[in-house]
């Protein structure tokens, strides 16, 4: 019985090409908690739930709630975009960089953003350390992690856009740091969620 209940949950998720947003739930006999954590183990993408012989006995098997999200630049196909949307928690703006002094360079996803709310999606700001030219540098990371003034020009940035936007997070995707910068990032990320999740927003890295 147990192995016919794991079988139809693989066949099931082999099947299923979206998102699944109800619960799937498959009784099974279970004689124990022991032989229970051991399934738990081994099916690791679900959440099961133990029922005492007691109380009838069983095992609950019920799929957990899965969170996908999308890195998208503004200039995506807006019927690509469409046809992904309704498959997404998520979608990342890509990408926001930021001046020598910390602040912020403007991204406009207004066709990321506006399409991602009616839908459902909720939006998230990639930050990077891109240049005016839209270029990769890691000494513009060296000069945001190296200053004390910077960063706060770049948080309080950071939390105006959010506001101003209706977005719901931040996601830090700097590439291209120094070695001797790495604890100072981890220091930048730890002060951004710090200050923003008491707002409400959640900070990725």
């Amino acid at each position: 019985m147990l192995e016919k209940a794991e079988l139809t949950l693989i066949i099931m998720l082999s099947k299923t090409k979206k998102v699944i947003t109800t619960h799937l739930i498959v009784l099974c006999s279970v004689a124990s908690r022991k032989l229970f954590y051991s399934i738990a183990w081994r099916v690791g993408t679900l959440s099961l739930q133990f029922v005492p012989p007691a109380e009838g006995g069983g095992m609950e098997i019920i799929m957990r709630d899965i969170f996908v999200n999308g890195y998208a630049y503004p200039s995506i196909s807006q019927e690509v975009l469409a046809d992904w949307l309704p498959s997404l928690t998520f979608v990342s703006c890509f990408s926001y960089g930021f001046a020598e002094d910390g602040h912020i360079i403007q991204l406009e996803d207004d066709a990321l953003r506006e399409p991602a709310a009616a839908a459902g999606v909720k939006a998230l700001m990639v930050l990077t350390p891109i240049d005016e030219t839209g270029m990769f540098s890691n000494n513009r990371a060296k000069a945001l992690l190296e200053s004390h003034a910077a960063q706060e020009n770049f948080l309080n940035d950071i939390v105006s856009a959010l506001e101003q936007k209706n977005m719901f997070g931040v996601d830090f995707d700097f590439e291209y740091v120094y070695s001797e910068n790495r604890e100072q990032y981890a220091q930048l990320i730890g002060e951004a969620r710090q200050r923003l999740n008491p707002m409400g927003y959640i900070v990725t890295a």
